[in-house]
């Protein structure tokens, strides 16, 4: 909804729809403070408001504007405070009530308003994915490559439950950190999930011969995905923009596996299926 109001306020320049835009962004990051602390969600409702308006615009020169500004801030903000917020997730109350830390007994040993401390650099190092990259490089070296093991599931993920109600759960990332060793089993569940990125999915599979290929073939298949959905057909495309938007945020989510095609194409075919019962039958 932000995206398709900002886009279509800022093609059609009319404030109307600016507003309503701006409403949603408001409503949906109040819902990511609440429910989504120190995750991308806090970022992602500023970023689709942005993203809409400027490709409302239709034209590079739109993000050397001055409504670059906000975004700019936002984001600013938020990297700024992360360092801080992330020593205490647990506690999001006592982080922002600097009175409160100071009369807590445990307040000398929290150590948040560290000026010393690069308290920004954690959010880097939180979006970088060598801790991954390094750990898939070492599962190659002690094991040799995986050669289709890993990816195996995603192929049982093709058929549906109703076909096959006993098919196991695709947990690749909780698989992954078993296997290097920082998550064990409980109850057939890892305590813990780490993405090995499309990448490094594909090295520990096939070494660099499946990074290149497997990557070519990833990216044509959101290629064919973008030009399926006609994100560029019409302001008032709703489905098109919706599954456009969506691929436009995926694709910086380099941290994700190989499930995210999967992803990709039950959330496209979903929406094919409302398009032709909602819009076309209707």
């Amino acid at each position: 909804g932000i995206m398709f109001y900002a886009r279509l306020g800022a093609s059609r320049n009319d404030k109307k729809y600016m507003k309503y835009a701006i409403i949603l962004f408001v409503v949906q990051t109040y819902i990511a403070v609440m429910n989504a602390y120190l995750r991308y969600e806090l970022l992602l409702p500023s970023v689709v408001l942005f993203a809409g308006y400027f490709v409302g615009k239709g034209h590079v020169k739109a993000l050397l504007s001055y409504r670059i500004i906000p975004f700019v801030i936002i984001f600013g903000v938020f990297i700024s405070a992360f360092g801080s917020l992330g020593k205490h997730r647990s506690n999001f109350g006592a982080v922002l009530s600097q009175e409160y830390l100071s009369d807590a007994p445990q307040a000398e040993d929290l150590d948040i308003y560290d000026e010393d401390k690069e308290k920004s650099g954690n959010f880097f190092e939180r979006s970088a994915c060598v801790a991954q990259l390094s750990n898939v490089v070492k599962l190659t070296k002690d094991h040799g490559f995986y050669e289709g093991v890993v990816s195996l599931p995603l192929v049982f993920a093709l058929v549906p439950r109703l076909f096959w109600p006993e098919k196991p759960l695709v947990q690749q990332g909780q698989w992954f950190a078993v296997e290097i060793g920082t998550a064990f089993y409980t109850n057939g569940h890892a305590n813990n999930s780490i993405n090995m990125t499309v990448m490094g999915e594909l090295y520990l599979d096939f070494g660099w011969v499946g990074v290149v290929i497997g990557c070519i073939l990833f990216g044509g298949m959101i290629r064919i995905l973008w030009n399926c959905v006609q994100y560029d057909d019409s302001p008032y495309n709703i489905l098109g923009i919706l599954f456009g938007g969506y691929i436009l945020l995926l694709c910086f989510g380099i941290a994700s596996d190989l499930q995210i095609v999967i992803t990709y194409a039950s959330t496209y075919v979903l929406l094919f299926i409302t398009k032709k019962i909602v819009v076309d039958y209707f």
